[in-house]
């Protein structure tokens, strides 16, 4: 996939997410990681000033031309579950347990905002 279509991507959802104030910044990287584990793209916002950064990794994107799009929806709306996400991982602290579902809860209820018929249909 080409960073000009992920570009157009993203102008686009910004504008059906209500993300127009946003400065969303696109990146692309090599090697991407978090945490030492290889991901294919990240979201970091910071509410306050109404930014965030996603970064791709292009030579790890081997999503069809139909599912590029809900790879980019995924990463944009963590725009919106990022900082509820901050908030339970305050809450989770240092517990293993805790961490692990703050975690796999927000990548859950990110997956469902990013697969609602409403983007394309």
């Amino acid at each position: 996939m080409s960073a000009a279509a992920i570009r157009k991507l993203v102008a686009k959802y910004q504008r059906l997410m209500g993300l127009d104030t946003w400065d969303i910044e696109v990146r692309f990287e090599k090697d991407l990681q978090v945490d030492g584990v290889p991901v294919t793209a990240t979201s970091d916002s910071r509410h306050r000033y109404q930014d965030s950064i996603l970064t791709f990794d292009l030579a790890r994107i081997h999503q069809t031309r139909e599912r590029l799009p809900a790879l980019v929806r995924h990463e944009m709306l963590h725009i919106f579950t990022q900082e509820l996400s901050s908030l339970a991982e305050q809450w989770a602290a240092n517990e293993p347990v805790r961490q692990q579902l703050v975690e796999e809860t927000n990548e859950r209820a990110t997956t469902m905002l990013e697969r609602m018929v409403i983007w394309d249909g």
